[in-house]
């Protein structure tokens, strides 16, 4: 079970914690594919140009790198920020 990852919009929070899995690596991905085959385009706004994309966890890192090789950035953040 430590080693589940959860992706998604940030709405997962109640059901983590009814399933005591709240302290899992979990992730919010803001990247979009326009059309199959091509690169995928990094979510960034003008006050976050490092990327909005970011996650926390055991696997944070492990998945930032993996993003990386997409060409896509992923912000590490402590428990306690990414919420």
């Amino acid at each position: 079970r430590e080693d589940l990852v959860f992706v998604g919009s940030g709405h997962l929070q109640e059901l983590l914690k009814e399933y005591s899995l709240e302290s899992n690596t979990q992730a919010m991905l803001f990247f979009a594919i326009p059309k199959l085959g091509a690169k995928p385009i990094d979510g960034f706004s003008p006050t976050n140009p490092e990327g909005l994309t970011c996650a926390t966890g055991k696997w944070a890192e492990d998945l930032a790198v993996r993003l990386k090789g997409g060409d896509l950035k992923c912000t590490l953040l402590p428990p306690d920020h990414f919420r």
